[in-house]
């Protein structure tokens, strides 16, 4: 079965009774010999064969020369003695029609493009068109001359049906302006070859670091991962083949990839016999390979298309999926999950009509800020095939967005755009295309992006995490919104390296700790309210172990000025300091309040006690043994910095957490 990825190939059905025609509108006239320039028109057409997702190019041409040339058109003349011996048949017969179309469609794919219009012109005669035949064929005709960003003769078209069909009125008056639009100086940049190749290369996904790029090939028998990563040069490496147990017998495909680099997102289901089947799985990075891919649980998961794609954010919380579901709008709509506590995903959630269309709305990414979403889609107004949008989300109920905007003539072309991926960076976008001199069927493509369609800035904290040996630990890291305390993104360290990156999309203040059994966690906050650039902070963390004489300072416990009231910020710290000993129940731990030296010493004494007690108070109130705890203040006595300066003494203010018995 046969999904045609164009909205407009209906328009060639037209063409049998407008193919002899010229059109006339306004000032400007377009002779039939507009089919000269179909010819740099491509229709893609995907297709299921032995499991596997093909794809196909034919020229548009191919579908009208057979019309132009069938029986239907030309009437078979009477037999003549002798006729079914003649070497080559009667130049109107439907066998020399079909030889004539095969010719037509080899020049093209040869772009022989000039050649390829002569041939047709010499059978189109010219009467003229109706105002409706002129509607109804018109929008192939600007997108021939898109496809050779004749950009002027494309606008006269969209004005001219703005002004002559009302119903879509709104979408030709769109399309006039992306094409009127002044042309951004934006260079593609082909990836060389040593990622891209005769194969097909397709859904690439490039790692928040932007130093590792994954994607698929298709080499006609399977597709498989592949991935390269940036030299200390700049260069993309030879691509490699990941391997088992990623890749199988079957398709196989790197949805997204989480900033710590350690954990994917699978396309379908590993099966333990060996099999796959329909949904999504995710799969961990050991340091040395990567870990059979388990299952990801989603509540009320049905599909009722063959195709999905899907993006999972890099909160690693949030879950973008292509569906066609039955509250859809059109084919593929785009929904939302979100993750639970027990690991598993919320019932997909519609995005609603902003983003989603009566086409097909697929290929999600959702950038790292968290607001902005990169998506494909021919049911809004694209310059040819699928084309790529952007739109950002304006609140939590995540269905009201703003108006999605076409990228643009220099992004999009007339075949099929898709699989936009974005480093944290937000600098460089990364697509697969099959305009821009692609070698392949589909090739990948970057591209610096402007400013107007960047995501919001970010912070990645990276580092490594070690215990106090120094060897590397595989922890978990969370982070959280401290006004409530919501946990709004995860990730986990190389048990290899130790290294890990969490991204902290601007806007809010953060706390983020690291956590692993057996140890102490460590915790911290930023403040990225103001932030207006993309940053990178190195921190390396080491772990203690829970043993007596162990301590960590709890960056995360608030109070009011000058007060001994927890603030609501403290609520994420609490709870994590709670676990701890209700995961140890054997300790006994020193709960220590700790000031700088302004004011008096007996004041900052008293406050420090006071503050101690307010720790102590709130864990016994949520269900640990007072014996447990002891509450002392140590006022100024116990500096770690110098008074002097305000960083040296926001770092006095403090409370530890210090194991003394067990």
């Amino acid at each position: 079965m046969f999904s045609i990825q164009l909205n407009t190939l209906h328009l060639i059905l037209q063409m049998q009774s407008f193919i002899y025609y010229k059109t006339s509108f306004g000032s400007a006239t377009f002779p039939i010999n507009f089919l000269k320039k179909l010819l740099f028109f491509r229709i893609f057409i995907q297709t299921k064969i032995g499991g596997k997702m093909r794809t196909f190019r034919f020229g548009t041409l191919m579908l009208a020369a057979a019309m132009l040339f069938s029986s239907a058109l030309f009437a078979q003349p009477r037999p003549r003695r002798g006729d079914f011996t003649r070497r080559h048949p009667p130049r109107h017969s439907p066998a020399r029609g079909k030889e004539v179309a095969k010719k037509i469609s080899r020049l093209m794919d040869e772009g022989e493009f000039d050649k390829a219009a002569k041939l047709i012109e010499k059978v189109l005669s010219r009467p003229k068109a109706t105002r409706e035949d002129s509607v109804k064929v018109l929008p192939l005709l600007a997108v021939c001359y898109n496809a050779m960003k004749d950009w002027e003769n494309s606008a006269r078209i969209y004005q001219y049906l703005e002004e002559h069909d009302a119903k879509n009125a709104i979408k030709w008056r769109k399309l006039k302006e992306i094409v009127s639009a002044p042309e951004r100086d934006i260079a593609m940049e082909r990836l060389p070859n040593t990622v891209n190749s005769p194969d097909g290369e397709i859904m690439p996904v490039i790692s928040p670091d932007g130093k590792t790029l994954y994607f698929i090939v298709d080499d006609g028998k399977n597709q498989d991962i592949y991935y390269s990563t940036l030299d200390e040069d700049g260069n993309w490496t030879k691509r490699k083949n990941i391997g088992p147990p990623l890749n199988t017998q079957f398709s196989d495909g790197i949805l997204s990839v989480l900033p710590d680099g350690n954990t994917v997102l699978l396309n379908g289901i590993y099966n333990p016999d060996g099999t796959k089947s329909a949904g999504y799985s995710i799969s961990h990075n050991t340091g040395t390979s990567w870990t059979f891919p388990e299952p990801v649980k989603i509540d009320d998961f049905y599909n009722r298309n063959k195709y999905t794609s899907a993006c999972l954010a890099a909160d690693g919380k949030t879950l973008i999926l292509a569906l066609e579901r039955d509250d859809g709008y059109g084919d593929l709509d785009l929904y939302v999950c979100f993750r639970k506590d027990d690991g598993s995903f919320t019932a997909p959630k519609n995005l609603g009509p902003i983003i989603n269309t009566s086409g097909t709305d697929g290929t999600p990414f959702l950038a790292p800020d968290g607001i902005t979403l990169y998506f494909s889609s021919d049911g809004h107004p694209s310059l040819g095939s699928a084309d790529m949008f952007v739109a950002r989300r304006k609140d939590s109920t995540w269905t009201n967005w703003t108006i999605p905007e076409n990228l643009g003539k220099e992004f999009n072309t007339v075949g099929w755009d898709a699989y936009y991926t974005v480093p944290a960076s937000g600098d460089w976008v990364y697509f697969v295309s099959s305009g821009f001199d692609a070698i392949g069927g589909t090739d990948i493509f970057r591209a610096k992006l402007p400013a107007e369609v960047k995501p919001k800035p970010v912070v990645t904290i990276t580092g490594k995490v070690t215990d106090t040996n120094g060897n590397p630990v595989a922890a978990d890291i969370s982070y959280e919104r401290l006004s409530d305390g919501k946990n709004l993104g995860i990730a986990t360290s190389n048990p290899k390296t130790g290294k890990y990156s969490i991204v902290l999309p601007a806007g809010e203040k953060y706390g983020y700790s690291i956590h692993k059994q057996g140890y102490m966690f460590f915790s911290d906050h930023i403040d990225l309210t103001d932030i207006d650039s993309v940053t990178t902070i190195e921190q390396n963390i080491t772990l203690k172990p829970v043993k007596v004489g162990s301590q960590i300072v709890l960056h995360n416990i608030f109070f009011e000025f000058n007060s001994a009231k927890l603030l609501p910020e403290s609520i994420g710290e609490l709870q994590r300091v709670l676990k701890l000993m209700q995961e140890n129940p054997d300790i006994k731990v020193e709960i220590a309040g700790h000031t700088d030296s302004i004011g008096t010493e007996s004041y900052n004494l008293k406050l420090s006690q006071q503050r101690a007690d307010a720790v102590k108070e709130w864990l016994v109130q949520h269900g640990i043994d007072s014996s447990r705890i002891i509450a002392k203040g140590y006022g100024e006595s116990q500096p770690i910095a110098d008074n002097g300066t305000e960083e040296g003494r926001a770092k006095n203010r403090r409370v530890t957490f210090t194991i003394v018995d067990e």
